[in-house]
This record gives C-alpha cells, sequence and structure tokens, in this order.
C-alpha cells in the first residue's frame, strides 16, 4: 500500500509539474516569441513612418517654395523693366536683348541663382568694353545681351533635373 501511496503522489507531483509547464511555461514562452516578432514588425513600421515624415516634411517645403517663387517670371519681367529692356513675351517665355550696367548684370544673374522655376535656354552676353578692368581710372562697365531666352517651367521639372 505505501508503493501505491508513493506511486500515487509521484503521479499527483507528475501531473502538477505537466500542468504548470503546459500552462504557465509553455504559454510565457509562445508569448516571448509573438513579443520578438511583434517588435520587429514594429521597427520596420517604425523606419516606414520616419521615411514618410522625412518626404512629407520635403514635399511640404517644396509647397512653400513653390508658393513663394511661384511669380519668379513675373519678377524677371519686372526686373527688365526696370533696367530699361523690352521683353519679348510669347506664352510662357520671353527673350530680351539690350545692354546693361554691370550692377543690372549682376542683379540680373543673382535673379536666375535663387530662381526655381525658371530656366534659360539661351544667354549671350559680352561686355561692351575693350578693356574692362582699368587700374588707373574707374569706368562704368556695360553688357551687351544680345539674347536671352528664359521660359517658366513646371516646378517638378526643375527638381528632375537637379
Amino acid at each position: 500500500m505505501a508503493f501505491n501511496r508513493i506511486f500515487g503522489i509521484l503521479i499527483a507531483i507528475g501531473i502538477f509539474i505537466a500542468s504548470i509547464i503546459f500552462f504557465a511555461i509553455l504559454p510565457t514562452l509562445e508569448f516571448r516569441k509573438q513579443k520578438e516578432a511583434l517588435t520587429l514588425i514594429a521597427q520596420v513600421y517604425e523606419q516606414t513612418w520616419r521615411q514618410h515624415e522625412n518626404e512629407s516634411n520635403q514635399y511640404t517645403q517644396y509647397a512653400r517654395l513653390i508658393d513663394s517663387q511661384s511669380n519668379e517670371f513675373d519678377q524677371l519681367v519686372a526686373v527688365l523693366r526696370n533696367y530699361n529692356l523690352k521683353p519679348t513675351l510669347s506664352g510662357k517665355s520671353l527673350t530680351v536683348s539690350g545692354k546693361v550696367s554691370a550692377q543690372a548684370f549682376s542683379e540680373l544673374l543673382s535673379a536666375f541663382g535663387n530662381a526655381y522655376t525658371l530656366e534659360i535656354n539661351r544667354f549671350n552676353a559680352s561686355n561692351s568694353e575693350k578693356m574692362p578692368i582699368q587700374i588707373s581710372e574707374s569706368k562704368m562697365t556695360t553688357f551687351d545681351i544680345r539674347n536671352l531666352e528664359v521660359k517658366s517651367i513646371q516646378y517638378n521639372e526643375k527638381l528632375s533635373k537637379r
């Protein structure tokens, strides 16, 4: 009878240990596997979200630039008329020729440096003085713009070229 009792106690302890393994330890191990898998998926989602935020911020900046530079073509026409140049307008492009001072020429070139929606198709200019730089006397030099053709383009086209 003692043997049956010891055998019964061992079976009960075995069932108790098996129930602890099946109902406590195995679900915890399964939970850890699921947690690790979900952590990896969450990291992928986090990286994707950061990339989306970066792209969204870039597009927002591009939109602000488009809004601020939307009238570059009109500003260029105003600058040209300010320096007594008569641009010939045809749709979204203009052509101009004439003589301007060095300061006006510099301002014209800097206007193109800051432009996002203007594209220069042709630009032919030269200094009209024989010796523009002289040490002894200061002279106002002028530039002869023979052919300047500028076209207003879509902002996206300009971005794809840079």
